[in-house]
């Protein structure tokens, strides 16, 4: 007599690239979250719950079962945690539908076997969990960040039979950007206050540049973050570790500028802040990494340039100042990144999406550059238009735009000659950025494709320079943003619906290795696929990681690259509409070989390997035929097999005799 299996429950795991809301999409695609941010800032804020997807089995039939969450706050310094009362025993039994518009909704569901299904952590309620001894828990002691321990029950008949549990980290989203405020709102505006200068404002500030772009980059960025956890868009691969990153920034920055400063920073803290930074646990790790005689130095350099007379003059300051914001600005960074190093030391190592997430940062500080740059630099607008915009888009060696010649670079520099604003500042960020990722790569914390994480390919400014509007719109198009709108401008971002099952059967239609199967058969293949709206570069195929899927190309173009010597990339094909990749890996088990990306971005559908495998199965000229696409595709990178693939082509298109010939 065979034993009836033990009733089980189990948490599905977070995956890059994916949201819970795949789920409703393609059955088996969606995972849950492991992070979610709440805003204390708008008090009647309400947010999406954060989504955890989870299975049972083994269930007794008509046996009474319920599911119940339970919450406990962990903190960092300690082992210890303690559970958030109102978050104990929640009934959770929820299931992911299509909602209005293909969103991603929740609906009633029953207790079934082989069904994944919806729990719901609202985390808003974590800013009232508060108690006497911790009145605030994701407060200012606790880095406005918290990790919370979940654990679903699942009772039959009212007793305990099976419980999973998992770690989500919660962010409030109020308070990130607040430290960088107070660094204008004080410290900033206290300078200018003791210049005693008529019509001298906080933006003469030499540091004021740099910290308004700097707020403005993060709120764009996390914008989209928000746009990924409420809506389950997929802007950001893993979101959680950008915000660790930009978290751990912020915090080393503002501590680091307040220690320096000595009495003067106190009045950036609070009598109680002050004692939690020099005491608390929780603080020790950013205390042992303060970079305090090198934030000393550059707060040495704070004053605002004194006005000149003459061509210079440019009212309360002197267009010298422009150049007084610029050596300011590029000290301060060069600080600042050293921390960034340490930030992602303490947010730990991201192997998977880190040169994504780094793109995405680098091209929301270009349009955090343009959006900000004449707010931020008023002394430019003494200058007229004509000029103004020669100061902002000249390329070096250039002086068309007022009427000369195109002369090169090199020889115009030696004159002093210099690229304009936003070209500057994206040059040097960008290289900045990928200083930053070699040294995190070196030490195994990040990984990236190519030569350099951010390739002048992936720039907005770059591709405006270079007067390549569908480079402009292929970047703004992956980043969420309508293709019209201008990167200047902070606008929505945008919710595309994802197809149905029936468009992506029309789409699978469209391949060759699937356009032989039967209707049905490809209904039930589109039905399991998810599709995946992918960035200009963004990699969809990365080498090494393991392959449980096979894509087919919907829109646009992928490349496939291989690696050569020094990180070199070399680009081996382009894959158009109706291409199949990634076959080799889903067929075999073995790691993804080569990386596969948009060079403009695209659109591809994601087929788990289970259902190409059944299909295989049934149908096994499907299978011969993506035999060949692996034979094809290793060809280039094992020329002694090349005679063998091009007989095997010649079996699988009928030509037999031609083939038999060819062995000869």
């Amino acid at each position: 007599m065979t034993a009836r299996p033990r009733p089980s429950i189990t948490l599905i795991p977070f995956t890059a690239n994916r949201r819970p809301g795949d789920e409703a999409c393609a059955p088996g695609f969606g995972c849950s979250e492991h992070v979610d941010y709440v805003d204390s800032a708008r008090p009647e804020g309400d947010g999406q719950a954060c989504w955890l997807l989870y299975a049972v089995d083994g269930l007794p039939e008509g046996a009474a079962a319920s599911v119940e969450l339970s919450a406990w706050l962990r903190d960092d310094a300690s082992a210890g945690e303690r559970p958030a009362a109102t978050l104990q025993r929640r009934p959770c039994l929820r299931a992911l539908t299509r909602g209005e518009g293909g969103r991603p909704a929740l609906a009633g569901a029953a207790l079934a076997g082989g069904q994944r299904l919806v729990a719901e952590l609202p985390c808003r309620e974590l800013l009232n969990a508060g108690t006497a001894e911790d009145p605030e828990p994701l407060g200012f002691v606790h880095l406005f960040r918290r990790r919370v321990r979940v654990e679903l029950a699942l009772r039959v008949d009212g007793e305990l039979v099976a419980a999973d549990a998992c770690e989500v980290e919660v962010f409030d989203a109020g308070r990130m950007g607040s430290l960088y405020r107070r660094l204008l709102d004080r410290l900033v505006a206290d300078d200018i206050a003791r210049e005693r200068r008529a019509g001298l404002q906080p933006a003469h500030h030499p540091w004021y540049p740099v910290l308004t772009i700097g707020m403005t980059k993060a709120e764009l960025y996390m914008r989209a973050i928000v746009q990924d956890l409420d809506d389950q868009t997929s802007h950001l691969p893993d979101p959680r570790w950008l915000l660790r990153v930009g978290l751990y920034l912020e915090w080393l920055t503002f501590l680091g500028i307040a220690t320096a400063l000595g009495e003067e920073g106190e009045a950036l803290l609070s009598a109680r802040e002050r004692v939690w930074v020099a005491t608390h646990p929780n603080f020790a790790p950013l205390r042992a990494r303060l970079r305090i005689d090198s934030w000393r130095a550059l707060c040495q350099a704070r004053a605002v340039a004194s006005p000149r007379s003459g061509p210079l003059s440019a009212g309360p300051v002197g267009l010298d100042n422009l150049l007084r914001k610029q050596r300011a600005t590029l000290r301060f960074l060069h600080v600042h990144h050293e921390d960034l190093k340490t930030a992602i030391e303490l947010a730990g190592p991201n192997r998977d999406d880190s040169q994504e997430s780094w793109s995405r940062v680098f091209r929301d500080a270009e349009r955090a550059v343009l959006r900000r740059a004449r707010a931020a630099f008023p002394e430019l607008e003494r200058l007229p238009p004509r000029y103004r915009e020669f100061a902002l888009w000249h390329r070096r060696g250039d002086f068309r735009e007022l009427g000369g010649a195109a002369l090169p670079g090199w020889l115009t520099g030696l004159l002093g000659d210099q690229d304009g604003l936003f070209i500057t500042a994206c040059t040097r960020y960008r290289e900045s950025l990928n200083e930053v990722a070699r040294w995190a790569h070196g030490r195994g914390l990040m990984d990236y494709t190519g030569a350099r994480c951010i390739s002048r390919a992936v720039s907005l400014i770059e591709a405006r320079v270079d007067d390549d509007p569908r480079r402009v719109q292929a970047l703004q198009r992956g980043d969420g943003y309508p293709e019209e709108q201008a990167p200047d401008r902070s606008g929505c971002l945008r919710w595309r619906p994802r197809p149905g099952a029936g468009d992506r059967a029309t789409l699978l239609a469209g391949a060759p290795v699937f356009a032989q199967l039967p209707d049905h058969v490809r209904g039930r293949l589109a039905a399991s696929a998810c599709p995946r709206e992918l960035a200009a570069h963004e990699r969809v195929v990365r080498e090494g990681e393991r392959g449980d899927s096979v894509f087919v190309v919907t829109v646009g173009e992928v490349e496939v690259s291989s690696r050569g010597p020094a990180r070199r990339d070399r680009a081996l094909a382009r894959l158009g509409v109706g291409a199949v990749f990634g076959e080799r890996a889903a067929l075999t088990g073995a790691p993804r070989a080569p990386p596969f990306a948009p060079a403009r971005g695209a659109v591809v559908l994601e087929i788990p390997s289970a259902t190409l495998r059944s299909t295989l199965g049934e149908h096994p000229t499907v299978a011969i035929e993506l035999a060949y696409l692996v034979a094809e595709r290793r060809a280039p990178l094992e020329p002694e097999s090349a005679g063998l693939v091009t007989r095997l082509g010649r079996w699988i298109r009928g030509d037999e005799v031609a083939a038999e010939r060819s062995i000869g």
